[in-house]
Formats: structure tokens, sequence, C-alpha cells
């Protein structure tokens, strides 16, 4: 989409995208703030995708640059997982103490001796190495309270399928989901 002929409502638009609130938005603009005229205004298809567009923009330009800063500093994946492996291990071990001159500080046995454990530290590497490996499930409301307690198996089915389709679960993924008899709860 190009930007708008009117380069008041350009201006206004990239003041939206960037978190500015509709009288911010309008002082950009430099046009009086209504209410009423400016909810009007920012309801309006062509305003609503110019928003949509530049927001678009700034997560594509952004994600450039991570991905460039990434490269450049030899950032991957794998060195990733590799450092968050290392934190746990030493989260769980603790650290090695050291005296005022930096030696390491030693058992009556000669080995290293080392501070608590940071169990917390541990188990957010721990995490998300998991999360990245897909270990667990992020669970997310969809719809709004009671949405779902309303319908039938059948409304229920098709409501899965078309969220389902939407996030991009493969169709052969949907078809097992939608053959498989719904069970009954046995508290009910």
């Amino acid at each position: 989409m190009p930007a708008l002929k009117n380069p008041k409502w350009e201006l206004m638009a990239y003041a939206m995208a960037g978190g500015s609130n509709q009288r911010e938005a309008y002082r950009v603009g430099k046009l009086k703030f209504d209410r009423a005229s400016a909810s009007r205004m920012f309801r309006k298809p062509e305003m609503i995708a110019r928003i949509a567009e530049i927001q678009a923009e700034r997560a594509h330009n952004e994600r450039q640059v991570g991905m460039q800063s990434a490269t450049e500093a030899a950032v991957d994946r794998a060195w990733v997982l590799r450092h968050l492996k290392h934190n746990a291990l030493a989260a769980m071990r603790g650290h090695p103490l050291h005296d005022r001159t930096g030696d390491v500080l030693l058992d009556k046995e000669g080995n290293p001796r080392y501070s608590k454990p940071d169990h917390t530290a541990a188990a957010k590497s721990l995490e998300l190495i998991g999360r990245d490996l897909g270990m667990f499930i992020q669970r997310t409301e969809i719809g709004g309270p009671g949405d779902f307690e309303r319908m039938s198996d059948t409304e229920l089915q098709a409501e899965l399928v078309t969220v389902a389709e939407r996030i991009g679960i493969p169709l052969d993924a949907l078809k097992q989901l939608t053959q498989q008899p719904v069970e009954e709860d046995e508290d009910a």
C-alpha cells in the first residue's frame, strides 16, 4: 500500500504505528483533537491498513537488524543452546570460590571449593532449552471467557478445525484430530 494521499494522515498513521494514542497522533498531524472525529479517523479501512503495514515494515526491519547483529556477533541457535547448557550446569554446581588475590580456594583434598548452587538460574536455563526443543506446550486461551462452554461438541470440533488451520497445523494432523471420538467426562 502506498503512503496515504493526505500527508497529515500519513504522519498520524506513523504516530499510531509507533505506539502513540489518538490524541498524540492528532498533535503530530497538526489537527485539532476531537474524540469522535479521532475515533472515526482511526476506524477508516485505509488508516487501519496503513498502520498495520507500517508496523509490519518496522517488525521486518527489526528482525533484519537482529539477524545481522547476530551474524556479526557469530551468535546462532547452537551457540545459544551451548551456553544455556553451560549456565545450567554451572548454576547447579555453583561457582568456584576465589581468594582476594584471585586464586581458586581449595578444600582439604586440594579440590576447588564452590558456592551454593543457584537452582533458580539453573531452572531458567533448562526451561529455555526445553522451550527451544519443543518440550513444553504453551497454552493460550482463544476467545473470551465462556465462549466455548455454550458450544455443542460438533461446534467445538468445527472451531478447533478453524483455529488449527489459522495457526498452520497440517491437514493430515487436522484429520486425525477430527476423527478421534470425543471422550465423555466420567465426573460429569
